[in-house]
């Protein structure tokens, strides 16, 4: 048997859809939502102020690539992480620095500050092979 009422409620929900933009208050919930999961928080840190590829990433937060593309695909989504391809790399960076400001605050009414000056990035890592960490300047 075919459900004919899903295509009524389809369009109905369609043609209900407003065109406003977001309250101010909607806004700040869809950023502290996609803010607010645990990795995405470790991988905003890992990048802090400057920019990574996603090998530095896996090294970083001990992960698999395809968990941390899935993450950063919904950070570039939401416009928080600019992606630019060199070579066989693609480097990740904040659009805005203020993000780690929010980490920052949060850490701090947490009473977490020692973490997030642990967390943050911390240089070259020796489990890495991408250029900045291997010492290499060409790409791999």
């Amino acid at each position: 048997m075919v459900n004919i009422s899903l295509g009524f409620y389809n369009t109905f929900t369609m043609m209900n859809i407003s065109t406003t933009s977001p309250l101010p208050e909607d806004q700040i919930s869809q950023l502290m939502r996609l803010v607010g999961q645990p990795s995405r928080i470790l991988i905003l840190l890992a990048m802090g102020e400057r920019e990574v590829c996603v090998c530095h990433l896996e090294a970083a937060l001990d992960q698999r690539q395809a968990f941390i593309s899935q993450h950063l695909k919904q950070l570039r989504k939401a416009g928080f992480v600019i992606a630019e391809r060199r070579s066989r790399h693609i480097y990740y960076r904040l659009a805005n620095p203020g993000l780690m400001d929010i980490i920052q605050t949060a850490a701090r009414l947490t009473g977490n500050m020692d973490w997030f000056d642990a967390a943050q990035n911390s240089g070259p890592l020796p489990n890495c092979s991408c250029p900045e960490c291997s010492g290499i300047n060409a790409s791999c």
